[in-house]
């Protein structure tokens, strides 16, 4: 029985040290992408000479999950058991939302992207937003698994980020520039950011049998960061023929983007052949928070950062050692 227990729960930590080891990752995305900020429209804003007669709300974007992966090569190397990790992620996210209303509504449905400035179309009989995302990051780390107990290890690494991220917002809004006359209202907004800076962090796992454990890891970073944010707003009126641009403007800055990452989940491993291969199966549910990054221009405050970019859900991963 205790050699039967000592097999269960004595972890093989010994693996991998000091020798050349090469492995590849590979992960399963799930991930619900949101964009704080970009709202579509609100109800419940007056004025002194037409209040409001209810109180409204606002009509936020619908963010749904989208399957992403992850790709990486690591490499153990003979020099005092550190290894290192290169790695990709490509992810995609996508909102929207549809809104319809009426003239002369007691609780009028009005644009707010832009309601500080009154907006173009003042009063909406139909609006509908649409908010697409495509991220492509590359992670570079190197760290050292250190044995805290007989059943936890701690792989403390330091590194790089950069990433190459694009979005898009699309508004189409429609209704009564000034009653009767009626108009279209369509708001372009693209935003372009890349950047690349330091990243630290550790993973750690708490073994419960020789196969088993459960992990948690952590990632910090500061990328210093390129934005072009790009605006062009186009409208009709009912008396007008042809179409014409409000707002045709680009702007472009440098900012620093803090990024923290979180994971959690369940893990299971087993060598093979003698241990001169090893399996690994992981699932648990990750987050990630990137401060400040929805520029898009505003007509009344361009250049105030309205939001934080958020990534959550499910990762499943395969690792081989060879």
């Amino acid at each position: 029985m205790r050699r039967l227990l000592l097999v269960l729960l004595v972890p093989l930590f010994s693996f991998a040290q000091n020798i050349v080891e090469p492995y590849v990752v590979a992960d399963f995305l799930y991930w619900k992408v949101k964009q704080e900020g970009p709202t579509l429209a609100a109800s419940g804003f007056g004025t002194p000479l037409d209040p409001v007669n209810g109180r409204g709300k606002g009509y936020l974007l619908d963010f749904d999950g989208k399957v992403g992966f992850r790709v990486g090569l690591g490499r153990a190397i003979a020099h005092d058991g550190w290894d290192f990790f290169l790695g990709y992620t490509q992810i995609h996210g996508d909102g929207a939302r549809n809104v319809e209303g009426n003239i002369g509504d007691p609780v009028p449905i009005r644009p707010s992207w832009d309601v500080a400035n009154g907006g173009y179309v003042s009063e909406l009989t139909k609006a509908e937003g649409n908010w697409d995302f495509q991220g492509h990051i590359f992670d570079l780390e190197w760290g050292r698994k250190l044995c805290l107990s007989s059943f936890m290890t701690f792989r403390p690494f330091f590194g790089l980020k950069g990433f190459i991220n694009a979005s898009d917002y699309t508004m189409s809004l429609a209704g009564a520039v000034n009653d009767p006359i009626l108009g279209t209202h369509r708001i372009d907004l693209t935003q372009d950011f890349w950047g690349i800076g330091i990243r630290f962090g550790f993973n750690t796992n708490f073994y419960l049998t020789k196969n088993w454990s459960v992990f948690g890891n952590f990632a910090a970073s500061d990328c210093w960061s390129r934005f072009t944010s790009k605006r062009h707003d186009t409208a009709t009126m009912s008396v007008i023929a042809n179409p014409f641009d409000l707002i045709h403007t680009v702007f472009k800055d440098h900012t620093m983007v803090p990024i923290i990452e979180l994971s959690t989940g369940v893990s299971w491993e087993m060598g093979l052949s003698d241990d001169l291969f090893r399996v690994l199966l992981r699932a648990g549910w990750e987050e990630q928070i990137w401060w400040n990054t929805n520029r898009f221009i505003q007509a009344a405050q361009h250049d105030e950062g309205k939001g934080n970019l958020l990534f959550q859900g499910l990762t499943v991963r395969f690792r081989f050692d060879f």
